[in-house]
């Protein structure tokens, strides 16, 4: 429900393309990964379980800036693709498909090496991740998620 909070207001969180994207290949910078979270204790927040982080790159359609001048300012339908890849990208990073896990390069070969049960136990928990992060964006009670239990925080 956070970035689609943020969505409805008209903010992205941070997803543009600078100097360190290969426009030729379509690349852009997006802050919408995992290690851009942290998990609220729930008397923190009113009761909600995750914040987020690394909101200074964050921009409304009035804020944007075309850094490569262009056209300076973004059209509603250019703003409205520019949330779309920034939902994208977060799901693609929910569902263990993105390098900006926050994992360290250390850390990869030990993830490799997971055994095949921990391995579908992961594909499990990143597939649950996806689908409770589609029900909170869209309100679609299509994709299966469980409400959050306050009692199982404690």
């Amino acid at each position: 429900r956070i970035l689609r909070a943020l969505h409805d207001k008209r903010i992205s969180w941070g997803t543009y393309q600078d100097d360190m994207c290969r426009r030729d290949f379509g690349e852009f910078h997006c802050n919408a990964h995992a290690n851009n979270l942290v998990l609220l204790e729930g008397s923190e927040a009113g009761g909600a379980m995750v914040g987020l982080l690394d909101l200074d790159m964050a921009f409304d359609e009035e804020s944007f800036v075309d850094i490569w001048g262009g056209k300076g300012r973004i059209s509603r339908a250019d703003f409205d693709e520019l949330l779309q890849r920034e939902h994208l990208n977060f799901i693609e990073v929910l569902a263990g498909g993105d390098a900006s896990s926050g994992v360290p390069m250390v850390g990869q070969a030990t993830l490799r090496a997971m055994s095949p049960h921990c391995k579908r136990l992961q594909i499990a928990l990143l597939d649950t991740m996806v689908l409770g992060y589609l029900r909170g964006y869209t309100g679609e009670e299509r994709f299966p998620a469980v409400e959050a239990d306050a009692g199982l925080q404690r």
